[in-house]
């Protein structure tokens, strides 16, 4: 397959839902660790918290089970969090991000709650404007 297929190959995965199913999966494999390593849980504390098998908890972590909202509402309920869904047409793209200081989540300050919303409206601007 040449350099050109191949790029052509990945831009088609933009528009194929199996992709984004498994990108899917992954992220909440991602942020489901994330929130464990903050809280010092480990995959054995899942296991007993949620009263899954240790396979099933490392299938989750890998991103590799196939989770219905009610179980992905259900692992996240075990190590105290709440499961937030959002969603936007394809033509947009909805980015999140922490603040991380000295090893710690934190919220954001007044100021970067602005700065953000600055940035929005620029982004907003600058993609009426092309």
């Amino acid at each position: 397959m040449s350099i050109s297929e191949t790029l052509d190959w990945y831009d088609s995965l933009e528009n194929d839902v199996g992709y984004a199913c498994e990108r899917n999966k992954n992220d909440f494999a991602v942020l489901i660790n994330t929130l464990m390593m903050e809280q010092g849980i480990s995959k054995a504390d899942l296991s007993r918290l949620t009263r899954k098998s240790a396979p099933y908890v490392t299938k989750v972590l890998r991103g590799d089970a196939n989770l219905t909202i009610s179980s992905m509402t259900k692992l996240l309920d075990a190590i105290d969090c709440n499961l937030h869904i959002t969603g936007c047409r394809k033509e947009h793209e909805i980015k999140s991000f922490k603040i991380i200081s000295n090893g710690q989540s934190m919220g954001m300050t007044p100021a970067q709650k602005d700065a953000t919303s600055i940035w929005v409206k620029q982004a907003n601007y600058d993609q009426q404007a092309a």
